[in-house]
């Protein structure tokens, strides 16, 4: 950004550890006012290129509309900056009445999920997010594995995998002979914030929904949230119903680790490389934290809000396995899933060495101890 602007608010990168094709750093930046206020970025190429293109936000919560353009082109990152800070200062001075404190009632009133599912990673969260899709009383957010209690309050900006998966959906609804422009204009309005916030959250769950209807998040990754994010998740939403799905901790990172090896495009990782991939997940994303994680989520909501289903219920007994869902959720049971038998997003099977897989063993030992202990011997048989 052009260092004679002399900045009103705060400036940060939006994209941090983004490149562009040229190596060098983004040239894209968002604003801050105590929340989220405007973006500037750079045009590289097309009709605009050369230009910085400036937008910006809606004060929280809005009222009335916008006095002003919100958005445009100016031929510096300074005159951009400057277009987004006056638009701000507009828009807060005219439009804002509010308090920064909401109170209990407005609260109660803001969508948010009314279930989750906190894990275990490589244990069938797909699946069951695809089934639950079609049931027509359940609402999943078309960005699934929204990463929402384990970025918020760090500014993080929103995942890759999440805006890539949001453009799709855009393209499959504008295929459609009749596509519906209120659809797409929730996907955009989703897409469209640069940092992961509560207003974001809420946005993914703002689609109009009929009465009755159960809305759910599924991120495999809150099981290692720390005590912290799970006492703001409980705050945040208030009593709400938990599903975890447990695999066997050493099949699990055992299939951790071949997702990893298909990420990577190993055709067939030696023992070398399998050692790797075990250090650099060991060092980077734990998963599987089921003997911290169950006591500290029941701790926060209460055991009885917790519906912890063994792994293999799913490939033995999938009618079953999603009943007992739909009674935990409240939603009544659905007799026309057609995706119950279906593998959702198979790993690769590559083959690991017995070195390999003893080493999995040894390094998950606590955790599956931990459940024989809690549940008993029948249960961590079925976690195969």
């Amino acid at each position: 950004m052009a260092e004679d602007w002399e900045r009103k608010y705060e400036w940060k990168r939006t994209w941090p550890d983004d490149r562009g094709l040229d190596g060098k750093p983004l040239e894209d930046y968002s604003c801050f006012d105590g929340q989220y206020a405007g973006r500037i970025r750079f045009e590289p190429a097309g009709p605009t290129k050369g230009l910085w293109q400036w937008s910006g936000a809606y004060p929280k919560p809005m009222r009335g509309a916008p006095v002003m353009p919100n958005g445009g082109y100016a031929d510096s990152a300074a005159e951009a900056a400057r277009a987004v800070e006056e638009y701000w200062d507009v828009m807060r001075d005219l439009h804002m009445q509010f308090d920064d404190e909401m109170t209990e009632k407005e609260k109660q009133s803001l969508s948010k999920p009314d279930f989750l599912c906190i894990g275990a990673q490589k244990a069938a969260t797909s699946w069951l997010n695809k089934v639950l899709l079609e049931h027509p009383q359940v609402f999943m957010p078309p960005v699934n594995e929204l990463h929402f209690f384990d970025s918020v309050g760090r500014d993080a900006p929103q995942r890759a995998r999440q805006i890539k998966l949001a453009h799709k959906a855009i393209k499959r609804e504008r295929r459609k002979a009749k596509s519906n422009k209120a659809y797409i204009g929730y996907l955009k309005h989703l897409i469209s914030f640069p940092v992961v916030t509560a207003d974001w959250y809420r946005a993914a769950y703002s689609w109009p929904m009929a009465e009755g209807v159960k809305k759910g998040d599924i991120t495999p990754s809150y099981l290692e949230l720390g005590e912290g994010q799970v006492a703001y998740a409980r705050q945040f939403l208030g009593p709400t119903k938990l599903i975890l799905i447990v695999r066997r901790p050493a099949d699990r990172l055992l299939s951790q680790m071949r997702m990893w090896a298909g990420r990577a495009d190993i055709d067939a990782p030696n023992e070398e490389q399998w050692l790797n991939i075990l250090k650099r997940i060991q060092e980077s994303e734990s998963r599987g934290g089921y003997s911290t994680g169950i006591p500290l989520w029941s701790s926060h909501f209460g055991i009885d809000s917790l519906l912890i289903m063994p792994f293999s219920d799913i490939r033995k007994d999938p009618h079953g396995t999603i009943a007992r869902v739909q009674d935990h959720i409240g939603v009544p049971r659905f007799e026309d899933f057609t995706l119950l038998t279906e593998k959702i997003h198979p790993t690769k099977k590559y083959e690991i060495s017995d070195k390999v897989k003893s080493t999995a063993e040894d390094l998950t030992f606590n955790e599956a101890e931990y459940l024989r202990s809690e549940f008993g011997d029948e249960f961590f048989e079925k976690t195969r």
